[in-house]
């Protein structure tokens, strides 16, 4: 394997509440990884729940304590080679499902549904 098809990260997460997803996904057509960031941070200027914050700034795991997000995408991790793209994503497994969990139901109830 040459280095041009080799993708790695390597992280730690020393807390029993936040952790992390590190993504690897095949896309179906080429793209550049300003692209991917911007994907990103549109669909976080245009969501009506906080389910994404971008993350740029160097942050460790306990940073993400508390997060009211389903998901932090640190853009610091965001890697593309050809059409593999690499990712890391931080949640808070209680304070970001619960508070989306709730979002769910108020947004579920104003729909009176009958």
């Amino acid at each position: 394997i040459s280095p041009s098809q080799l993708i790695s990260f390597s992280y730690r997460t020393e807390n029993l509440i936040v952790a992390s997803a590190d993504l690897t996904i095949n896309l179906k057509k080429k793209t550049t990884k300003k692209n991917i960031q911007k994907v990103f941070k549109d669909f976080e200027k245009n969501q009506k729940f906080k389910i994404i914050k971008n993350i740029n700034e160097p942050l460790v795991s306990l940073d993400f304590k508390n997060s009211k997000f389903s998901c932090n995408v640190d853009h610091r991790w965001i890697e593309l080679n050809k059409n593999t793209l690499k990712m890391i994503l931080w949640y808070d497994n209680e304070a970001g499902y619960s508070s989306n969990l709730v979002n769910q139901i108020i947004y579920v109830n104003s729909q009176n549904l009958n």
